[in-house]
């Protein structure tokens, strides 16, 4: 988990990348194991560069600036994963990004036969309950 100085500087780093490629920047959240995006970015601009453009220059600048980071085998992972939220209202994309730390520590539980979750390949389905929500049995 990184420290909330470093943190900071991450999300400074982030947004300078996006900045460049003639993006913006809206949303950000930093978890213990990845990172979470709302970024608008012209068509033109291939996913695949501007991920390694971020990875890069985060895993170098914060290298240098944290020397206690430089101990860690590597800053990120080779993998990535990528959404578009074209369909979606732009708050309700920000609102998940916003709130990805408290649905983080949500626990998940298995429902079934509930509508609006994802089904999974037992014929159970899982659904995210909020810590202060009643539970439904």
């Amino acid at each position: 988990m990184l420290g909330w100085k470093i943190e900071t500087r991450l999300k400074q780093i982030i947004g300078e990348v996006v900045d460049e490629v003639g993006g913006e920047l809206i949303e950000v959240e930093v978890m213990a194991d990845h990172v979470n995006l709302l970024m608008e970015v012209p068509p033109t601009v291939p996913m695949s560069k501007l991920v390694q453009k971020l990875k890069g220059r985060s895993s170098h600048d914060l290298g240098a600036e944290f020397p206690n980071l430089r101990r860690l085998p590597a800053l990120w992972s080779p993998s990535w994963f990528l959404s578009t939220v074209g369909g979606a209202p732009l708050e309700v994309a920000r609102r998940y990004v916003e709130n990805q730390k408290l649905t983080a520590n949500s626990r998940c539980e298995l429902v079934r036969g509930r509508s609006g979750s994802q089904t999974r390949s037992d014929g159970g389905q899982w659904r995210r309950e909020h810590p202060n929500r009643q539970k439904i049995h």
